[in-house]
């Protein structure tokens, strides 16, 4: 195994007139850099997947290379190739592909959506009759380019919400775009949930936030479950009342007063200065524009 540094958390104090930079620290095979791979090995790789893991990596690096060309015509359908290439390799084999890596890609959805519906607002706006066809052969090809984008959007969201230890250390950005109450009480979740499972040793806090409505949501559930089924069973000694009814009121009857959360800490970035947070990794960096401190924590 190796380890690497993901940046989930950037967040400036204007009191402190600092940031607080936060990284992750993952681990992830070592075969991602090619650093234990024997041919045998490789020659697996092929077979399993068409080429080794040290090459999908590399293609997909290679095809994240903004070429800085601006042109309509020129730049646009090899822009287009490069993303096709991406994310179907992606959707193909995301368990294989560098964590980070991973993540960027997926963050870069929306914004590959937003270049397509760019680019087809300015096809539209071309006049030149010359290029008509042209126009019309590049507005379809947009438009299949969508529908894989969108395609592959839901595949890796879906990637993810079956690792949900990978998903609850995501940052505040990816947070929002995938993690809801109701995936939290999702069955692969619910340990999480439920503390049969440990959680990460530090999430943002909007993941905090909305584990805990999940946590009350589940707590309260199982709380009127309990208290129910024990009423029920104590009036249920009667032979007074059918145990329909009984059934009833125990379901209606129960005293959520009675009710505690336990919840997870709310820890902020300014809260990791603490005193009670110096076990964490820290080191201190200077940011050479604004000439501000920064402090970097690793988790």
């Amino acid at each position: 195994m190796i380890s690497l540094e993901e940046e989930i958390s950037n967040a400036y104090h204007f009191s402190l007139r600092s940031a607080t930079i936060v990284r992750r620290r993952i681990y992830c095979d070592a075969k991602i850099y090619g650093l234990t791979t024997s041919k045998e090995e490789e020659a697996e790789q092929r077979a399993k997947y068409g080429r080794t893991i040290v090459e999908i990596h590399k293609t997909i690096r290679y095809a994240l290379i903004d070429t800085g060309e601006d042109t309509l015509l020129s730049n646009l359908e090899m822009r287009l190739d490069r993303s096709r290439t991406i994310y179907t390799l992606c959707m193909s084999h995301p368990q294989i592909i560098n964590p980070i890596l991973l993540t960027s890609v997926y963050e870069g959805i929306d914004d590959m959506l937003a270049f397509c519906d760019f680019q087809l607002e300015a096809i539209a706006l071309t006049k030149n009759a010359e290029i008509s066809t042209k126009q019309f052969e590049l507005t379809m090809v947009v438009c299949e380019h969508i529908q894989l984008l969108n395609f592959a959007k839901e595949t890796l969201a879906r990637f993810y919400l079956d690792h949900p230890f990978r998903t609850l250390e995501l940052s505040d950005r990816l947070s929002k775009k995938l993690l809801t109450v109701d995936v939290c009480l999702s069955p692969a979740f619910l340990p999480y949930i439920s503390g049969k499972l440990k959680m990460p040793k530090w999430m943002v806090p909007r993941t905090v936030h909305t584990i805990n409505d999940a946590r009350m949501v589940y707590q309260t559930r199982e709380y009127i479950r309990e208290e129910g089924a024990n009423l029920f069973v104590m009036m249920a000694k009667s032979d007074k009342l059918p145990l329909v009814l009984l059934k009833m009121i125990a379901e209606y009857a129960v005293d959520l007063d009675k009710l505690r959360f336990n919840l997870c800490d709310v820890v902020t970035e300014e809260m990791l200065r603490h005193r009670k947070y110096e076990h964490l990794v820290y080191s201190r960096s200077i940011d050479l524009t604004t000439r501000e401190p920064s402090i970097v924590v690793i988790i």
